[in-house]
């Protein structure tokens, strides 16, 4: 009973992937060990392109299909070690302990790669764009930095077209189209 409990406490039903508290606990963790030991982390925020219109016109129980397809996709094209989670609705949240920014692309790319293939009831494919950064040494110097950094460029990859990934780079900062600061 407490395992079961315990993994509802855990979980995003839909998708099977960590819910946004538990992966808050399991950033705060891996972000001190990053600050501590200074080797690579990476983070990829991700978002399904589009995905209201899937709803709107295929309806819910279709876009259901879609969150647990992607769920499935992402699960398959991260390790054992990675932590992923739904941040919420159709945006996703990667976390990669012990990775560049070069592997997170590749990890992103694999993921975006496989969501497009898929073959739903509906015409058309769907996509999905994604954001990275990477800390080396500690040098973001908070959860929400590295958060926000990713988000910026997940922004920018929707605006330069969708189903892409982009990584996050200082001149991104700078862009008056950029979501507004998280607060923690």
């Amino acid at each position: 009973l407490f395992e079961a409990l315990n993994f509802l406490a855990r979980k995003d039903e839909l998708t099977q992937l960590f819910n946004r508290r538990y992966f808050n606990e399991r950033f705060n963790d891996e972000f001190l060990r990053n600050k501590r030991y200074g080797s690579f982390f990476s983070c990829i925020m991700c978002d399904l392109d589009h995905f209201k219109e899937v709803n709107d016109t295929y309806g819910h129980l279709q876009g259901d299909i879609v969150l647990r397809t992607f769920g499935n996709i992402i699960r398959e094209g991260i390790r054992r070690i990675d932590i992923a989670a739904r941040y919420g609705g159709e945006e996703f949240i990667l976390l990669l302990p012990e990775t560049t920014a070069e592997d997170a692309h590749q990890v992103a790319e694999r993921i975006r790669i496989n969501i497009g293939k898929e073959k739903f009831s509906f015409p058309g494919p769907v996509t999905a764009s994604f954001g990275i950064t990477c800390s080396r040494n500690g040098q973001i110097e908070t959860r929400l930095d590295m958060i926000r950094q990713a988000d910026i460029a997940l922004y920018c990859a929707k605006r330069f077209g969708r189903n892409r990934t982009i990584l996050y780079n200082e001149s991104m900062a700078v862009t008056e189209e950029a979501p507004p600061p998280l607060t923690d």
